[in-house]
């Protein structure tokens, strides 16, 4: 399903429904004693968490599956594969990104 492009295969991308071994958003980040909202659009919320390994806030957005049609899903899906590929000063880096059975964070 995933395209195979480097930054996806480098490790930025964690498969974490069963069976595929991948990371766990819970693995690298923990719920923020702040618990803010950052932000909210279509059909998402974007809210803070602070990463397990250097205590910093990070944002996130989660997408409900279920809520895409097939096409949508394969949008979003190249969407991803193109920015977790960005690097560029300013660009928002996208860290990393944790699929489970039911969204993709």
């Amino acid at each position: 399903r995933h395209c195979g492009r480097p930054a996806i295969s480098a490790g930025r991308y964690h498969d974490s429904r069963p069976g595929r071994g991948g990371r766990a958003l819970l693995d690298d980040f923990e719920a923020d004693p702040e618990a803010r909202v950052l932000g909210r659009g279509s059909n998402v919320e974007v809210v803070s968490l602070i990463g397990r390994a250097d205590g910093r806030r990070y944002a996130l957005k989660t997408f409900c599956k279920a809520s895409k049609s097939s096409v949508e899903l394969g949008l979003l899906i190249n969407e991803v594969e193109i920015h977790i590929g960005l690097d560029h000063p300013h660009i928002v880096r996208l860290e990393g990104v944790y699929e489970t059975v039911e969204d993709f964070h």
